[in-house]
């Protein structure tokens, strides 16, 4: 068991559990669009070398691993930058931050990538339950 400080709250986790699980079962609303409960866990997608949106080609490097969302972010007080709080392990003694001007700011350019290139809403298609995500069935 570990005890974490969740924006000076103090919280129990039980096993082995991200900082993100952690969270959001305390209540604690994180950001995240990749480890939502309707989608498999993103970060074993590879990238294909060639896909097509809009009619538009756009090509890339094949079998790149998709990082995830990066919305999650959280901040770890006395360490260096910004953490994915889906793939980091909660530790006794954690002291996370999950709301600061610097997670909103990086936050919503993650946000605003990622809506650049997919401008489609999976969440709300019709076909995701039979959806490869290669080619979008709507555009």
């Amino acid at each position: 068991m570990a005890c974490i400080a969740l924006d000076g709250q103090e919280i129990e986790a039980l096993g082995d559990k991200t900082i993100l699980q952690v969270a959001l079962g305390a209540g604690v609303y994180i950001p995240h669009l990749c480890f939502h409960p309707q989608l498999d866990f993103l970060s074993v997608i590879e990238s294909l070398e060639r896909v097509y949106q809009g009619g538009k080609e756009r090509t890339g490097k094949e079998g790149e691993v998709f990082e995830g969302c990066n919305l999650c972010l959280v901040e770890i007080e006395g360490q260096e930058g910004l953490f994915q709080s889906c793939k980091t392990l909660a530790q006794d003694g954690m002291r996370v931050r999950t709301d600061s001007p610097e997670l909103k700011t990086a936050r919503q350019e993650n946000l605003a990538n990622i809506l650049e290139r997919h401008p489609h809403a999976c969440l709300l298609c019709p076909q995701v339950e039979g959806c490869d995500r290669k080619v979008c069935s709507i555009h």
